[in-house]
């Protein structure tokens, strides 16, 4: 998003959740290499300036996208760990988390294949990739953590 117009209202999170909603529609429909903001106006019925309120070229619209896919990934993994007995043991909890992400990612797969394959933002999302990464690996760390600590803690 635009750095100086991040939404502070519910209404400027509806906009740019049209905007996100429909860049994804269109993508899955027409391809990424045709995509314009114009086109993302059309399909969204946001006016261009609004869209450019909130971001300032296209890029920023997938980078966003793409952001919006992570975050739903990271919630589905914190659910399932959650919900996971604490005594699953790691195999079964990682088929488990692979599972929720393949779920996660059905509605997104070939917007995302074709986003992925945006020569200009690529960099930009080698570091969402890593760092969401890390962010998932650290969940499952901090789950077996917690789960260490339960039990040291736990009189026997």
């Amino acid at each position: 998003m635009n750095k100086e117009a991040k939404p502070v209202s519910p209404r400027g999170q509806a906009t740019i959740d049209k905007i996100l909603d429909a860049t994804l529609e269109f993508i899955q429909r027409e391809g990424v290499v045709r995509l314009t903001t114009n086109h993302i106006a059309e399909e969204s019925g946001v006016k261009i300036g609004s869209i450019y309120h909130f971001f300032p070229n296209k890029e920023a619209i997938l980078l966003e996208l793409v952001k919006r896919w992570q975050t739903q990934i990271q919630a589905g993994v914190r659910f399932y760990l959650d919900e996971a007995e604490k005594d699953t043991p790691l195999t079964q909890l990682t088929i488990g988390l692979v599972m929720q992400s393949f779920e996660q990612e059905y509605e997104y797969s070939t917007a995302f294949d074709e986003i992925a394959a945006t020569g200009s933002i690529q960099p930009v999302l080698g570091e969402l990739f890593t760092a969401h990464l890390e962010k998932v690996a650290d969940m499952i760390a901090d789950h077996y953590m917690n789960l260490s600590l339960i039990h040291i803690s736990e009189p026997t």
